[in-house]
């Protein structure tokens, strides 16, 4: 019986017709999946290189939690359903994740053999959240968290902030870590006292220096102009700039670590406004330190805690150098039988005190006449002090060459300007023709030239600069200066 029915299924010829279709179907299905599952692999094989691998599947994501290090990357695989992978917008509150950075892959059909979704590197340690915002399937329970740890410091420099005895490399030293400044800050460094400063951080009497670093990962140092070290040298600080210049520093919240080829290893401690060195007897602090004032010395409202590269608040007197009336400053001359006023420029609240050693003087507010009393060289000075809040003082001197008289051969009036002269002399002669003779001091005969009555230019531009003797002959001489 089953004999017969074996022969029925495989004679009959419509039995024949099934098996064969049969086996073409399946022929096709086998290649189909074949296909599939090559194609599926391949997709796989985009994520075998990633550090960890999630799971996506129906309302889960395998595992939940994941906790990675700095730098490594996470891939994504689809095990079935339709899945994507959203780290910006939450599908339930419909808030941002806020997570560190932003991420998400895209939908992704998956199978039972597994569908590569993506992969992701995260630099940026902090904590992720993330869903699948398809339908309901984050409402469902497909979400996800990440935890990317920093990685880990490696600093085994003793300078740096961060020292630890077990590490073994140096890449992750830190040298500045302080919020008392910054590093953009330019440093002021102190190496004298001032007692008029109450704070005893004089910065109208500092050098500025920059304190930088050529790298990250690099010891702190300072950095001082050419002209700062020419500077400091020739105030005899020789030692200090060869210091400031070679020291490796470090700045840990209230400690400056000062490794010095000249100290040694000293550590300084913040005071308030900076560090004191007391080998120096000298300061460092920051220019936030340091007030807005006015720095200069010869101002009314001199500052000396102010810091030194502001002054456009400063105030100075309303006054002007000293003169003669004829224009003339430096040095003048005169002879003992003769008077010479003098005049400043100076403001209306500014007071004036004369002074001179040359003789007797005619004071008449900002003018002054001279009377001398004897022969040589003299001064004639004058002193302002401000009024109310400007307390600064100020002084202008001239020099007087005081004669002889004139001798008896000629009593002629003459004068001779500018004075100091340059290239160019005017001589005023009221006499007959004459020589008009220079002198050095000497007196040898430099220069002379004929001399008409009246007003003449003399040109005494092959004259070195210096002081020399001229008049016309046989009238005393005057002192005369020629600059340039």
């Amino acid at each position: 019986m089953g004999s017969v029915a074996f022969d029925c299924i495989f004679n009959a010829p419509w039995a024949s017709i099934q098996f064969a279709n049969t086996m073409r179907y399946l022929a096709a299905l086998l290649t189909g999946l074949l296909g599939f599952l090559c194609l599926t692999l391949s997709a796989q094989t985009d994520c075998d290189g990633a550090d960890h691998t999630i799971l996506a599947g129906n309302f889960y994501y395998n595992p939940a939690s994941l906790t990675i290090a700095e730098g490594e990357t996470v891939a994504w695989v689809n095990e079935g359903g339709t899945h994507d992978v959203n780290g910006e917008v939450s599908v339930i509150s419909g808030q941002s994740f806020n997570n560190p950075e932003t991420f998400s892959l895209p939908v992704i059909s998956g199978n039972m053999v597994g569908v590569c979704m993506g992969v992701h590197t995260f630099t940026i340690p902090g904590e992720y959240n993330y869903d699948c915002s398809i339908g309901q399937h984050a409402a469902n329970g497909m979400e996800g968290t990440i935890v990317v740890e920093a990685a880990s410091i490696e600093c085994n420099d003793p300078l740096a902030c961060n020292y630890d005895t077990a590490a073994t490399g140096i890449d992750g030293c830190v040298f500045f870590d302080t919020n008392l400044f910054t590093l953009e800050e330019d440093m002021l460094i102190g190496l004298t006292d001032f007692e008029d400063c109450p704070t005893g951080y004089p910065g109208a009497y500092t050098i500025a220096a920059d304190l930088t670093q050529e790298g990250a990962g690099l010891p702190l140092f300072f950095t001082i102009t050419p002209e700062v070290e020419s500077f400091l040298i020739e105030q005899g600080f020789e030692i200090a700039a060869q210091d400031i210049m070679t020291v490796a520093v470090s700045v840990c919240d209230t400690v400056m670590n000062y490794n010095s080829l000249v100290l040694g290893d000293e550590d300084l401690t913040w005071d308030g406004l900076g560090f004191t060195i007391d080998f120096y007897g000298s300061f460092i602090a920051p220019e936030s330190s340091f007030e807005v004032g006015c720095p200069d010395p010869d101002a009314c409202n001199f500052d000396a805690c102010a810091h030194p590269e502001f002054a456009d608040g400063c105030t100075y007197l309303d006054f002007s150098a000293i003169e003669t009336a004829s224009g003339d400053t430096g040095m003048v001359t005169m002879t003992e039988l003769d008077s010479l006023t003098f005049t400043v420029t100076a403001g209306a609240d500014v007071t004036l005190e004369w002074s001179t050693d040359c003789g007797d003087l005619i004071v008449d507010g900002n003018t002054a006449t001279l009377m001398a009393t004897g022969t040589g060289d003299c001064e004639v000075c004058v002193e302002a002090e401000g009024p109310g809040e400007c307390e600064g003082e100020g002084e202008s001197c001239i020099v007087v060459s005081v004669l002889g008289g004139l001798n008896e051969a000629s009593n002629t009036a003459w004068e001779l300007m500018p004075n100091p002269a340059a290239t160019d002399l005017r001589v005023v002669w009221a006499g007959p023709t004459s020589i008009f003779e220079v002198f050095d001091l000497n007196g040898r005969l430099v220069r002379t030239a004929t001399l008409q009555t009246g007003t003449q230019t003399i040109h005494v531009s092959e004259l070195h600069p210096g002081l020399y003797l001229a008049g016309p002959q046989g009238t005393a001489p005057k002192r005369l200066a020629i600059q340039r």
